[in-house]
């Protein structure tokens, strides 16, 4: 009972030394720590590698080994670990000189929230066609849950592109960039997005019903928000607000990679639209 004792009382320290040098522990407790430490920084890596690709793998193991040590993990799923990597980024003092590294590493956490997000039917233009006007207009619409979007003063899509396949641009316009990132047919897409499919994700962000989501003042808005909408509908980035009810409600851990997701972009006002 005695040595039971001893070793509860033990444990917090022992789990602190795990991310913590500087506590003094048994010489051979020291497998375990670095057996952690890599373990962790590695989970990092294999979730941020464009931003791996931009610093170097020396560099990004001490930034990711800081990070461990900061925020160690709250959640035994390390496919979730990192929400909070790119806002510490934004204030580490090595990289102060590329402020646009966090919005890339925003794109790679979206890019796996993306990945495991809830396999939702896409809502098809062929479950809208021949339906009672009435019954459509009160049909109620959401975003697929793969959608995320970013708003990023920097060419921060530009950046994350050139480190995944894409070639990169013989000279970078420095200019923001607002980017969609989501999941179709088994693939990640990552692109822009327009002043006008933008107004229209943010609308059904809210869940509307489509009458709500369709509504225009002017025949120019309502022009722009049906080719938004058949933008939306091609890109499978809407879903049935029930279908996408009734799946997360019995998906597991369904919002497990929610915190990956940045404030929404900011929408332009209606008057600024094309």
């Amino acid at each position: 009972m005695r040595i039971e004792s001893t070793l509860e009382a033990a444990q917090p320290r022992l789990a602190a030394a795990l991310l913590d040098p500087a506590i003094a522990v048994p010489r051979r407790f020291d497998v375990h720590r670095n057996t952690m430490m890599s373990s962790l920084v590695r989970a990092l890596a294999e979730g941020f590698p464009s931003v791996e690709r931009l610093v170097g793998c020396d560099f990004f193991a001490a930034m990711a080994a800081e990070f461990v040590r900061a925020r160690p993990p709250t959640h035994p799923v390390l496919l979730a670990y990192g929400a909070g990597f790119a806002a510490f980024i934004e204030g580490f003092d090595p990289v102060a000189h590329l402020p646009w590294l966090a919005d890339v590493a925003r794109l790679d956490g979206l890019r796996r929230r993306a990945w495991h997000a809830a396999d939702v039917p896409v809502l098809g233009i062929e479950s809208l066609t021949g339906a009672d006007p009435e019954a459509l207009g009160g049909r109620r619409i959401a975003l697929h849950p793969s959608v995320g979007l970013l708003g990023s003063p920097h060419p921060a899509r530009t950046l994350w592109a050139a480190q995944n396949g894409d070639e990169p641009p013989p000279a970078i316009d420095w200019l923001a960039e607002t980017t969609l990132v989501w999941r179709r047919d088994g693939a990640i897409r990552v692109d822009a997005v327009d002043a006008a499919l933008l107004t229209l994700l943010d609308g059904a962000r809210r869940r509307p019903t489509l009458a709500e989501l369709l509504a225009a003042d002017t025949d120019a808005e309502a022009g722009a928000k049906a080719q938004a909408f058949a933008t939306a509908l091609g890109r499978g980035l809407l879903a049935d607000a029930e279908d996408a009810r009734r799946v997360l409600a019995a998906a597991p851990d369904a919002a497990l990679f929610d915190d990956f997701l940045p404030p929404f972009p900011a929408v332009p006002t209606i008057e600024a639209l094309p």
